[in-house]
């Protein structure tokens, strides 16, 4: 049965209710935690050791919290400035209840757009490497068939396919135009098998046909 408040004026009953809810508290927590854990430390205030501790230097220490129960007002009253409203214990706990699920909702979604966003920028990435993997390949040889090792770019190269030549079609290019190397292509080759053989036998050893 909840206990009944009187007195004659709100700051009266006020000073009962906290006088009553702090002996509770001291009872409530010397019970659970031990009378010799529970401490009285300021105007309405207890200090209560829940536990120990061991710091940084391996010394024990205990854990402390402290309890100063607030009376809320029960009925509206108002000061110089402003109204206050009557405390309403379910209404607040409602109100909690929501902004709390609130919270989680936009924590969530903002979780959600964080992963969407890191999986839309992996992606770009992966699709911007392959492409300047295809651009860097296509850029080596003016066909579009053709790829080479980065390991031979500056050096004589030759790319031998089967089925656009009888027996082969070979590019061959030398360092650089602007070294005055003649470039000769594919076309101008494939009527000139003896340029090709000519060619074939100048290549360096370490030429990979591929």
């Amino acid at each position: 049965m909840a206990k009944v408040f009187e007195g004659k004026t709100t700051t009266a009953i006020k000073t009962a209710i906290r006088e009553t809810a702090f002996a509770d508290l001291i009872a409530v927590f010397s019970e659970i935690y031990g009378a010799d854990s529970v401490s009285v430390v300021g105007n309405s205030e207890i200090a209560v050791g829940c536990g120990i501790v061991k710091d940084k230097d391996g010394f024990e220490r205990e854990c402390v919290f402290t309890v100063k129960p607030v009376v809320k007002d029960y009925e509206d009253r108002k000061t110089a400035t402003k109204t206050i409203k009557a405390y309403d214990r379910l209404d607040e706990a409602e109100a909690y209840a929501i902004a709390k699920t609130e919270k989680e909702k936009t924590a969530e979604e903002k979780a959600k757009a964080k992963a969407e966003k890191k999986a839309r920028d992996e992606k770009a990435r992966a699709e911007k490497k392959k492409a300047k993997e295809k651009e860097d390949s296509e850029g080596e040889d003016p066909s579009d068939d053709c790829k080479i090792s980065a390991l031979y770019k500056s050096k004589v190269y030759a790319k031998i396919e089967p089925k656009l030549y009888d027996p082969f079609r070979c590019y061959v290019k030398g360092k650089g135009q602007e070294d005055g190397t003649e470039i000769i292509t594919a076309e101008g080759l494939k009527t000139d098998r003896a340029a090709i053989e000519k060619i074939m036998q100048s290549l360096p050893e370490f030429i990979k046909f591929i």
